[in-house]
């Protein structure tokens, strides 16, 4: 039996590492002069950033640092922050080497405690957990076509989706912030936090331009005023990113995060502290996807000949959507005692669960909100409650169990204090894609079971009755003839019988 097989390359992202990171974290803080003693601790906060990850052979090397904040009542009854920062080094084998590895960690805080040794030293002990997924593209070889000894090929077309890029830059801003027309000048800085948001991408051929703007709430001591203040700052970044093979068919995730920063108040020309400089490193990162369609062959048979058909299994990518929308997610939430002023508020929105819904995805997430304030006899306190929500994100085309890579970030806050509730209004951006994990029975071969040809049958017509729906590939591949002659010789249309009937099954000489 004279056989020709040829074959194709099928490029699919293999997941070579999905697993979850533990790290506990210790360190003892003793204060630096200029800090004023520790009267009472309100809030440990830890915030993990990942600096770097790379791939050496097959181990995946992560590199970052854990920026420690010690919020406090001074001995003067002042909030004041006591920051320090820890290394973070974690690595882990892959199961495979990956080349051109897409790395994503997502950090998250487990817990975090203090307790004051005595007035100038604090003991820090804390847990965070890193996710860490890492895919690599692997070619495989699949049949695209045979000819000979009377093989018949069932070929299957379906929709799939090509990661065509990832890329990663750090880049630098240095930045002179100024405090408002009235505000009282700065002492120190007690909390700075920065918050990017893409809004807008252009793809030209092998280039993604994104631009953005950089959100900065700063929290600082007034020199003159024994009550915190909050300078809120804007400023419009970009970034040209360089990736291969991109073009405008291409859908792409393109994202800000502010990795790092040193703000440090300065005096202006009259001598007054009323500017701050700002040295912020962010980190631009892009995947960029293309849809495309994949024709293989999922079975073979031959009319003449006993062959044995290789199948491989095949889990390829369906994107329904890249998504980039903002949101804004509101809650109540209750309040032990009466405040009379809320110093600052920030919030966090942690994703839990994702499922379809009708044109939507649904997110349920968990929004934790923290907040500096005043109480009734004018004290400074600090309150932390959360509240779950729900959310309806705008996307077609949802599978049935959607895989959601989606991250949320807390653009800005908004709140009004009554009694004892408190209305949190947060403008949230949600971004990251929706997609499908499909699986296919791929042929990558077939191969003669021996040179003798099957028996044949005598009769030149035979009667079949089929059911409904019954494939006609399952039908002739029993009869060892083609689905064309049978469609020829009873007129069909489709590849299945519409309803249960007669079947006249031509054989082939």
């Amino acid at each position: 039996m004279d056989l020709k097989v040829t074959k194709q390359a099928v490029t699919i992202n293999e997941v070579v590492l999905e697993t979850t990171l533990e790290q506990s974290l210790e360190c003892d803080i003793v204060l630096a002069d200029y800090y004023p003693d520790i009267l009472r601790i309100l809030k440990c906060e830890i915030c993990p950033k990942i600096i770097q990850t790379s791939v050496n052979g097959d181990r995946l090397v992560i590199d970052g640092f854990v920026n420690v904040m010690v919020y406090y009542l001074s001995d003067n009854s002042q909030i004041r922050c006591c920051e320090h920062k820890i290394t973070l080094n974690k690595s882990c084998d892959l199961k495979t080497s990956a080349e051109n590895p897409v790395i994503i960690v997502r950090p998250r805080v487990d817990y975090a405690n203090c307790r004051a040794v005595n007035q100038r030293r604090l003991d820090v002990r804390g847990a965070i957990s890193l996710f860490v997924k890492v895919t690599a593209p692997r070619e495989e070889q699949f049949m695209e076509n045979a000819e000979g000894g009377g093989v018949q090929l069932r070929r299957r077309t379906f929709d799939a989706t090509d990661l065509v890029g990832y890329v990663s830059r750090q880049f630098s801003i240095q930045e002179e912030l100024e405090l408002s027309p009235g505000k009282p000048p700065i002492s120190s800085i007690i909390r700075c936090e920065l918050c990017a948001n893409t809004t807008d991408c252009k793809v030209i051929t092998g280039k993604i331009v994104a631009k953005g703007e950089l959100m900065i709430h700063t929290l600082y001591a007034a020199e003159e005023d024994p009550r915190p203040q909050v300078m809120e700052n804007t400023i419009p970044i970009s970034q040209i990113l360089d990736m291969p093979g991109v073009d405008e068919d291409c859908q792409c995730d393109v994202r800000f995060e502010p990795i790092s920063w040193d703000m440090q108040p300065q005096p202006d020309i009259d001598g007054e502290t009323r500017v701050i400089d700002g040295d912020i490193t962010l980190c631009a990162t892009a995947k960029a996807y293309r849809k495309n369609t994949v024709a293989a062959i999922c079975d073979a048979y031959s009319t003449t000949h006993e062959i044995k058909p290789s199948l491989s299994p095949i889990t390829m990518m369906q994107l329904s959507g890249v998504i980039s929308e903002k949101s804004m997610v509101k809650a109540t939430l209750d309040l032990d005692e009466e405040l009379s002023v809320i110093v600052d508020l920030w919030s966090r929105l942690e994703i839990i669960s994702c499922k379809p819904g009708e044109g939507c995805v649904v997110v349920s997430a968990r929004l934790s909100v923290s907040l500096f304030a005043m109480n009734a006899q004018n004290e400074p306190i600090y309150l932390e409650r959360s509240s779950d929500i729900s959310e309806n994100i705008s996307q077609q085309n949802v599978p049935e169990s959607p895989v959601c890579e989606l991250d949320a970030s807390v653009i800005s806050n908004a709140f009004t204090l009554s009694s004892r509730n408190l209305e949190v209004r947060c403008d949230v951006k949600f971004m990251g894609c929706v997609y499908d994990m499909m699986k296919q029975q791929l042929l990558t071969d077939i191969e003669v079971a021996g040179e003798k040809e099957k028996n044949g049958d005598d009769s030149a017509l035979t009667i079949y009755y089929a059911d409904e729906s019954e494939d006609i590939w399952d039908i002739a591949k029993r009869f060892n003839t083609s689905v064309q002659a049978v469609m020829e010789e009873n007129g069909l249309e489709d590849e299945r019988v519409r309803r249960r009937g007669m079947i006249l099954i031509p054989i082939l000489d």
